[in-house]
């Protein structure tokens, strides 16, 4: 069955809970237009355009909606967000690949902000005790919704082990679990 991710891309009317999770937590040491931001698989681009009305200096790319990839590789960035990406990602490979080209575009100093679906938040949205798993291939358990989007469900451990792999193992230290699946990883500077 095809992957089609990018119908997972919801069209939303306020800034994404991780997001305003991020802003939150991280301190705001200088004015909002000096940040340079990037949503890294934006989506249509809804916290994008959320945090450049915010004043912040904002950038997306999405494979399927965004054609300026080659843009957005040309800098670094104090804040790059993975929101909801690298559960979309049905190859394990791929799901790495992409974690490390985020590390990559963040700025010694900067952060990068990782949100997945976690397996307690589908137990609570669907108000039953299990999630409908399947076992579809040696990335574990996951499941395909009826609109073809493949759902990997992290727990803490896969999650942080795959963030370990991607920031050349900086270890848990540097990762502040704001809630369970939302990360906020530090780079040294």
């Amino acid at each position: 069955m095809e992957n089609k991710s990018h119908l997972t891309a919801i069209k939303r009317n306020r800034l994404s809970k991780p997001w305003a999770l991020a802003l939150a937590y991280l301190p705001n040491e200088c004015p909002r237009a000096q940040v340079m931001v990037l949503d890294y698989g934006c989506g249509r681009g809804d916290d994008r355009e959320r945090l450049t009305q915010m004043g912040y200096d904002a950038y997306g790319y999405d494979p399927h909606y965004t054609v300026n990839e080659h843009s957005i590789h040309d800098r670094i960035y104090d804040i790059v967000s993975l929101v909801y990406v690298l559960n979309v990602i049905q190859n394990p490979q791929e799901r790495l690949e992409t974690l490390q080209k985020g590390w990559s575009l963040v700025r010694p100093g900067g952060h990068l902000l990782v949100a997945v679906r976690h397996a307690k938040e589908v137990v609570s949205a669907s108000g039953k005790k299990e999630p409908p798993w399947e076992r579809l291939d040696e990335s574990g358990w996951c499941y395909r919704t009826s609109r073809g989007t493949y759902q990997k469900f992290f727990n803490n451990h896969e999650i942080e082990y795959l963030m370990d792999n991607a920031t050349d193992h900086l270890g848990e230290g540097h990762f502040s679990r704001l809630k369970p699946g939302i990360y906020i990883i530090k780079k040294e500077d």
